[in-house]
């Protein structure tokens, strides 16, 4: 191959790891947890789960899977409804930045209630492979 297709080929790999994750990234719901999957360097992963804001209580990222998987920005909240008090979806997005194994856990609780135990806790096996 010469060299200005070498250079294609690299650049080609690298803008995919840029590319933002929405529109391109398997989804994810509470019915997965517990499970696991399997995806490459650069590949994204959306999870959404259910909650309601307007009780304090909120999914958090807690600490284990950060050598192999990236938070893509805020997790986004989505209300079912304008009403008072309406429940929704958090989604969180992210994207596999390193090869390796680990698993990913979210948990539902209020923030200020760091030593109470969480409501719901979501968990994912990921395991990365190399491009």
């Amino acid at each position: 191959m010469n060299s200005l297709a070498m250079r294609l080929l690299h650049f080609c790999a690298f803008a995919l790891t840029i590319l933002p994750c929405k529109g391109n990234a398997a989804l994810l719901t509470e019915d997965t947890t517990g499970s696991s999957t399997t995806m490459a360097v650069g590949g994204c992963i959306q999870i959404a789960l259910r909650g309601n804001a307007t009780t304090g209580f909120a999914w958090e990222l807690a600490p284990g899977a950060e050598d192999i998987l990236a938070l893509e920005g805020e997790p986004e909240f989505t209300a079912d409804s304008s009403g008072i008090g309406a429940g929704g979806v958090f989604t969180f997005t992210f994207r596999a930045v390193a090869p390796g194994e680990a698993t990913l856990t979210l948990v539902y609780r209020r923030p200020w209630e760091k030593e109470m135990a969480p409501l719901k806790n979501y968990q994912l096996k990921v395991s990365v492979t190399p491009k």
